[in-house]
């Protein structure tokens, strides 16, 4: 690589050599869990193959403050380095501090098994520091999937917990916005967990339908109730299939209720 100082012609980058205790990692944006394995693997790549991408950091005083490529210093610090390359991002493309936070922030929102909170405090982030069209920008989804991510961050920790082994992140939004009592509210979590999808929907339905203060066997004979509804068939090509899953994956529903919800049918 070429020296300190060398620019580049990308958007705003100068391209040095700093010493690795020099970088600092935000605190808003430090990954909770970073995986040994991946880790280690990345190590090894890098001792072999050299270092492809260099680090982005932004300067405050005399740290440098890391914008991306946590897991790369860890590889590094693990290797024994003592410098590292840098890309350093002029500081007139931020306007203030949280900008440069939140750039800190995408990078680890597109990380590997980031829990459904960290994604959601992390989504909160962003749409306060740099709103909401800006924060799904960056993120490459949409803004209902966004809204949805801001819903569960306003999800009590006693049901955040339980996703995603109980429910999905967005099931467990509709019962806490149907049930406000948080204790009655973990007793659906667990309750629907046990039903198929089919039986599931057909229960969220109902409870959204009563609202918190139906007793759990009023919601359960509307469920029922449903069951009675017709059901067509509908053939649809594989390219449609395909995107009816990508869809239902980024609005985190099943595909036939998506597909229910988009024709209008109740």
């Amino acid at each position: 690589m070429k020296g300190s100082g060398t620019s580049t012609n990308a958007a705003n980058y100068v391209l040095r050599t700093v010493p690795i205790d020099s970088i600092a990692i935000w605190s808003d944006a430090q990954a909770r869990d970073l995986d040994t394995d991946e880790i280690d693997s990345l190590a090894k790549s890098i001792k072999s193959e050299g270092l492809q991408h260099p680090l982005t950091v932004t300067r405050e005083g005399r740290t440098y403050k890391l914008l991306a490529g946590q897991r790369r210093l860890e590889a590094l610090r693990r290797l024994g380095h003592d410098t590292v390359p840098v890309l350093l991002l002029d500081s007139d493309r931020f306007s203030d501090v949280s900008d440069a936070k939140a750039v800190s922030v995408i990078e680890n929102l597109h990380r590997k098994n980031m829990s459904a909170r960290d994604m959601a405090a992390s989504c909160r982030f962003l749409v306060d520091n740099i709103g909401k069209a800006n924060a799904a920008r960056a993120l490459g989804i949409t803004r209902d999937t966004l809204r949805g991510h801001l819903g569960f961050d306003g999800v009590p920790d006693s049901v955040k917990a339980l996703v995603p082994s109980y429910v999905s992140r967005r099931d467990a939004v509709r019962i806490c916005k149907a049930v406000p009592n948080q204790e009655k509210a973990v007793q659906i979590v667990k309750k629907v967990s046990k039903y198929d999808a089919a039986r599931r929907a057909r229960y969220m339905e109902a409870l959204e339908k009563l609202g918190g203060s139906a007793s759990p066997s009023e919601v359960s004979k509307l469920a029922n109730s449903f069951r009675a509804r017709r059901n067509l068939s509908v053939r649809i090509s594989q390219s449609q299939a395909k995107g009816l899953a990508r869809l239902s994956r980024e609005a985190d529903m099943e595909p036939a209720e998506l597909a229910k919800k988009r024709r209008g049918v109740r």
